[in-house]
């Protein structure tokens, strides 16, 4: 009996919609799964309002940046009374996953079902989007807010309701709330409104008062007290000097190589990279849009910042959209098996990141990467190393702090502590005693040795030979670090 054409579109639409469920179900399940296994990173720490001997809006405003963070840590904080880091993260997490849903309704404005799917999934599976997600800071909110307030000003471009350009504002004002970066999303929301404003569609009168008056009103309310009180020049100004014009702190930067910790499977990589330029080829409504969208953080990041860090995640969003209609172009121009292998090609791609990204962020798979050398599907990946200066969040880390801070709970007299591994979060999980950096002359009493460090830092055995073994402590039966008192005591 002949297949109608009907069933055809029926069977197609229904394979779809089973594709981009699994397509959910993968992205939660890689941001979700074992969220509380890692013990904070360093700038984890800062979220968290533990001093509260200091008033909060004292405390939102000594920070280098917009309140969203702090507010959400601080409400989970609230609602669940204590730090768990499951707790305090779920938050960002879900603002990691609701960034992937509204990615995905982003990309459906520019190409077809199946490309917006491709699309996509490069996003949710890009190590820095998986990673960010997986820690409490800032660039979950940020890319949810952000990619929003485009997405409602695609609507508004469509529709002529005011609503969505005022909606969109709102979005614009928490992203710049979440971060200073939230400026590369409003911008990309001006660059899509250029044509109607100088076409006459939208009267520059309305531009003013739906989007650009609510952002100054809403996101003002924070940077101005902010910026006249005095704490932009106390904690920002040195930060951002630091960034962009360097400084002995920080190793030498090297983005290609934060990249590739991030996203180890280089095919992921460069078939992106190479979908993106397709897109110059092809005469497409926003392709200048895309562009500009992506160099204006590139070159900021790329040619004047001295050490963007992981800030380079931002110049990453518009090239997932431009692989995707690249890969649109290039499939439109095939026929028959040459747009068979095209498709499987690309498919085996994809479905080697998903997995990669599942991997590599996912506790239970036990791999220590990127802080010791890993072997992933037969191939070798080399641990991190401090020639650069390379910020890692979000991967598997927990080296016994915890159980270390229990024990010493447990103990009498117990005064100072050291240890080899991030300060920032050991004076977290130590909070309750000094922290002693050793010196010519003086030996903390305590000190915890921690193996494949997140700094790298391997502790001379001739220091080692000052103490006496107290604890070891072992993480899924693996020894990771070993709690040591000083000897002449």
């Amino acid at each position: 009996m002949p297949v109608s054409i009907w069933q055809v579109m029926t069977i197609k639409k229904n394979l779809f919609l089973i594709a981009v469920g699994l397509f959910f179900i993968l992205s939660f399940v890689v941001r979700l799964s074992q969220l509380g296994h890692s013990t904070y990173y360093g700038d984890e720490t800062k979220t968290l309002y533990t001093d509260k001997t200091i008033p909060a809006v004292k405390f939102m405003f000594d920070q280098r940046k917009g309140p969203v963070q702090f507010m959400a840590a601080w409400f989970m904080e609230t609602v669940t009374g204590g730090y768990d880091e499951y707790w305090i993260r779920l938050p960002f997490a879900v603002a990691g996953f609701l960034s992937v849903v509204v990615f995905f309704f982003l990309a459906k404005e520019f190409m077809p079902n199946w490309f917006a799917l491709v699309a996509s999934v490069l996003y949710s599976f890009n190590g820095f989007n998986v990673a960010f997600s997986r820690t409490a800071q800032y660039q979950p909110f940020l890319l949810l807010f952000g990619l929003f307030g485009v997405l409602l000003v695609l609507y508004y471009i469509k529709r002529r309701k005011h609503i969505w350009l005022f909606s969109a504002s709102i979005m614009f004002s928490l992203a710049l709330l979440s971060h200073y970066d939230g400026i590369f999303y409003a911008l990309a929301g001006i660059l899509f409104l250029a044509p109607e404003l100088k076409g006459g569609q939208t009267p520059v009168k309305n531009f003013l008062i739906y989007l650009v008056l609510p952002i100054l009103i809403f996101a003002g309310s924070f940077y101005i007290p902010y910026y006249l009180t005095g704490y932009f020049e106390s904690n920002t100004v040195n930060y951002l000097s630091k960034r962009f014009f360097g400084s002995e702190d920080y190793r030498p930067s090297n983005s290609l190589y934060t990249i590739s910790i991030y996203n180890p499977f280089v095919l992921y990589l460069l078939m992106m990279f190479v979908l993106s330029l397709i897109v110059g080829f092809k005469d497409f409504k926003y392709r200048n849009v895309l562009y500009a969208w992506f160099f204006i953080p590139f070159i900021l990041f790329e040619l004047i910042a001295s050490n963007p860090g992981t800030h380079i995640l931002h110049y990453f969003v518009p090239l997932y959209l431009a692989a995707g209609i690249g890969f649109k172009v290039i499939s439109d121009l095939m026929r028959g098996k040459a747009k068979l292998v095209l498709s499987i090609l690309a498919g085996l791609i994809i479905l080697i990141q998903v997995a990669v990204s599942i991997a590599i962020f996912i506790p239970s798979m036990r791999l220590n990467y990127p802080w010791s050398e890993t072997t992933l599907f037969g191939v070798e990946l080399e641990k991190a190393t401090k020639n650069y200066q390379v910020f890692l969040y979000g991967f598997p880390y927990d080296r016994g702090f915890r159980e270390a801070r229990d024990y010493l709970n447990t103990l009498s007299g117990v005064r100072g502590i050291y240890t080899n591994d991030n300060s920032v979060a050991a004076k977290y999980y130590f909070m309750k005693y000094d922290f002693t950096p050793t010196g010519s002359n003086f030996l903390p009493r305590f000190y915890l040795d921690v193996y494949d460090s997140h700094e790298f830092v391997t502790t001379p055995q001739e220091f080692l030979n000052n103490y006496v073994t107290e604890k070891e402590f072992y993480v899924d039966g693996k020894l990771t670090s070993t709690l040591y008192r000083l000897r002449s005591l």
